[in-house]
């Protein structure tokens, strides 16, 4: 009586098979190979909005500083009152503060930077310049691998 019973349970136990297996885990491949690429790709997107954001708020420190002083030369970030953001991925500088015209720029992943700034590409590749001119106009350029 039990090996009639158990045989009986065996016929029902059914697993799944081999190859609904490997079906399963081929559309979970083809899921995640398009989905990656468009997380990375927002993923950098925003660590490139980062940078403009702290470069807008230098350029309007910028800007009220030659307000006042008609003259940018000699002038450091210390002296704009420009603050980075705490563990941010981007290290900023003033390239050629000068009489007419000021160039701040954003370089990605500074050494030390976070795992988080990986998109950024090798410290110094990627870099935001933000050409600030005495008559109120400025232009952006980005060089980014």
């Amino acid at each position: 009586m039990l090996t009639f019973w158990w045989n009986k349970k065996k016929r029902g136990q059914r697993g799944f098979t081999l190859i609904e297996l490997v079906v399963v885990l081929a559309i979970l491949g083809i899921l995640i190979a398009l989905a990656v690429p468009r997380y990375l790709g927002a993923r950098r997107s925003a660590l490139i909005s980062e940078g403009d954001n702290a470069l807008q708020e230098l350029k309007t420190l910028a800007w009220a500083y030659y307000q006042q002083y008609s003259d940018w030369t000699g002038v450091t970030l210390t002296q704009l009152g420009f603050t980075p953001p705490g563990n941010a991925c981007w290290s900023f500088s003033l390239v050629s503060p000068g009489a007419t015209s000021i160039t701040m720029r954003a370089s990605g992943n500074p050494s030390g930077a976070p795992a988080k700034c990986s998109p950024l590409g090798a410290a110094g590749a990627s870099q935001i310049d933000l050409v600030l001119n005495n008559d109120g106009s400025s232009t952006r350029t980005q060089s980014l691998p």
